[in-house]
């Protein structure tokens, strides 16, 4: 950690004020920041943190993230999403992309075409991201990540 001053900063300093950040701290490894789903498992991208990353790369690495201060821990008690065979979840957010955890749906759940928007978060690791539209057909997170993607974004080619 001592190649990271900026990181070890704002683990001390800041990340107290951001509920949704857990910390943890694997010896002899590069800081990473990621995703992990109710039991605990990483889904999705990893960011790798730069030896000289400051405190403000580090906040906007949550902030792309959807993360803020302002973004409460997730309460995955309450949630009780369970994963499919190829979908973790229908992850809600703002158009800004912070994130909105309590409007998380599980895979097999209709999203219809107001149903706001976010994206499929996939086993495999993608995100397909849906775009708000009243035009947009209903679908289930569980399709998309199956096809991967939305199932009116698939052609057939003959």
């Amino acid at each position: 950690m001592g190649r990271y001053p900026h990181c070890k900063r704002w683990i001390a300093e800041m990340a107290p004020e951001y509920p949704a950040v857990e910390i943890k701290r694997v010896p002899g490894k590069a800081p990473e920041v990621y995703w992990l789903d109710a039991q605990g498992n990483e889904v999705g991208e990893k960011t790798a943190i730069q030896p000289a990353d400051t405190v403000e790369d580090i906040e906007r690495i949550f902030a792309d993230m959807g993360i803020t201060r302002d973004t409460p821990k997730p309460n995955f008690d309450v949630l009780k999403i369970e994963p499919t065979e190829h979908c973790v979840a229908w992850r809600r957010h703002k158009t800004d992309k912070s994130r909105l955890p309590d409007d998380d749906q599980s895979c097999a759940a209709s999203v219809p075409p107001g149903g706001g928007i976010g994206f499929c978060e996939c086993k495999d690791g993608a995100k397909i991201d849906v775009v708000a539209s009243e035009e947009r057909k209903t679908f289930t997170c569980e399709a998309a990540c199956a096809a991967g993607a939305l199932p009116w974004m698939i052609h057939n080619e003959l």
